[in-house]
């Protein structure tokens, strides 16, 4: 039986974008390995998940498919991986400084991460937007590259 193919997700700082798409494809495809990670995780930037990621987890049932904690990109699950998602084209670039991508198969996606508004009702706004950007894009890759 082959094994199943893992999909990683990688955002900054591990605790808002690559934590929704994780937790929404597992709820999706439980067949799959599907991880996350920031490049810069272990600046531990938004403790160990950001307040809107939370908010969105509750809303949407997701909780239970969630990582838990915020983890770093290393060379070790890079290697393990067979499909690398970046969220946004910043995140890329930097992760090329401190792991070797190979010639693993890749998409950058151009998420926009969580900006602080300035009260919690534009806050869940943009949250409640950057959700839906995320699950057409997991939803686009699911049909088209794992099924």
């Amino acid at each position: 039986m082959a094994s199943s193919k893992t999909v990683h997700f990688i955002c900054r700082a591990n605790v808002f974008r690559s934590r929704i798409a994780q937790a929404y494809l597992r709820s999706k495809r439980p067949d799959l390995d599907i991880i996350s990670s920031g490049v810069e995780a272990t600046k531990n930037l938004n403790g160990s998940i950001s307040w809107e990621a939370d908010y969105l987890l509750t809303k949407h049932e997701l909780k239970q498919y969630d990582a838990k904690k915020w983890q770093q990109t290393t060379q070790e699950l890079i290697d393990k991986s067979d499909v690398l998602i970046f969220m946004a084209s910043d995140v890329f670039k930097d992760a090329k400084k401190i792991v070797d991508l190979g010639s693993k198969r890749h998409e950058v996606w151009e998420i926009t991460d969580i900006l602080r508004a300035t009260n919690a009702s534009n806050d869940k706004k943009r949250a409640d937007a950057i959700y839906q950007t995320i699950i057409n894009k997991v939803d686009g890759l699911e049909a088209g590259d794992l099924c």
